[in-house]
């Protein structure tokens, strides 16, 4: 099972390695979602992040620098990442859902066959 995680935390960085997503196979889902996180380098402080993941059917793929709710870099860098997996119709709605403060999954694109549905989780 293939598992990528960018670090780059930048939208550029995140775009110059979607050519990663080669390897999942079969796109089943993506998803936007944050969670927290507290390492040593920062003092053990909790810091949240938001991250899109592509899972396919070979593994799995996270993008930091991608994100949504806003008009901005990480939501246009999000749109080529639709692009990129043949899912541009979802780039509008996906860069408008509304982005929580906490932890948790904002918004789902299940694909079955040759179409996908989505599913906003924010309220």
């Amino acid at each position: 099972m293939y598992r990528y995680r960018n670090e780059h935390h930048t939208t550029q960085g995140a775009i110059k390695n979607f050519h990663r997503i080669n390897k999942l196979g079969r796109i089943l889902r993506v998803k936007g979602y944050r969670f927290t996180s507290a390492r040593k380098n920062t003092g053990y402080v909790p810091v949240q992040h938001e991250c899109v993941l592509v899972v396919g059917e070979n593994g799995t793929a996270r993008f930091s620098g991608l994100c949504w709710g806003y008009g901005g870099e990480g939501p246009r860098g999000l749109a080529a990442l639709m692009r990129y997996i043949g899912a541009p119709g979802f780039a509008q709605l996906v860069s408008q859902s509304p982005r929580l403060d906490r932890d948790g999954t904002d918004w789902e694109i299940t694909f079955n066959n040759d179409c996908g549905s989505l599913r906003r989780l924010a309220a």
